[in-house]
């Protein structure tokens, strides 16, 4: 899908809330930009790259967890999520990103609607199996962990589309919808 820019570009709330991260984890900032939509994202990608790696190994700080969702909601290219959103699994669970997702889904803007079901992709968990090709590995109980928000999540996914009239934002939740007959809700609650 790449970035998108228009009447949901969150461009510049992302490069200032990357610098108030990169603050807060304590990263120098990369240099500057030049003032072209290719120096920026250029910036962009550095600051968030130093930001993950900042995140590696690190002990998790609270004031940390908001910031980062935002900035993992706000990723103009869905292609960089991962960026932010698996350190933060390591740092802070998986249930807990993929409910704080689950909360912009549900309560947020347009753009962070888009931007939550961009960023909840990488929070996916696939079942893998052992070198037989029929044991599972402990893929299947970090799945089941989440299965409930996941649960949550592909639901109000569904409803949303249903409901919006924004291209982008059904754009963005197409991806994500599991299509299949016996997920369909029953009701609307």
């Amino acid at each position: 899908m790449g970035h998108m820019p228009g009447p949901h570009d969150t461009s510049a709330a992302y490069s200032a809330l990357l610098a108030e991260i990169l603050d807060l984890v304590g990263v120098a900032h990369p240099e500057p930009p030049d003032d072209t939509r290719r120096g920026r994202r250029r910036w962009q990608n550095q600051a968030r790259r130093s930001i993950g790696r900042a995140l590696t190994g690190a002990s998790p700080r609270e004031e940390w967890f908001a910031p980062l969702v935002r900035a993992a909601v706000l990723e103009p290219d869905p292609s960089f999520n991962r960026d932010l959103v698996a350190p933060m699994i390591t740092l802070f669970g998986r249930r807990r990103v993929v409910a704080a997702l689950l909360d912009h889904l549900t309560g947020g803007t347009v753009a962070e609607q888009a931007g939550a079901s961009r960023a909840w992709y990488p929070t996916w968990v696939g079942v893998r199996y052992e070198a037989d090709g029929t044991t599972p590995t402990a893929s299947v109980a970090a799945r089941s962990e989440v299965a409930d928000v996941n649960d949550r999540f592909a639901r109000a996914s569904l409803r949303l589309f249903v409901d919006t009239d924004d291209l982008y934002l059904r754009q963005c939740l197409l991806p994500n919808l599991d299509l299949r007959t016996a997920s369909r809700p029953t009701s609307r609650t």
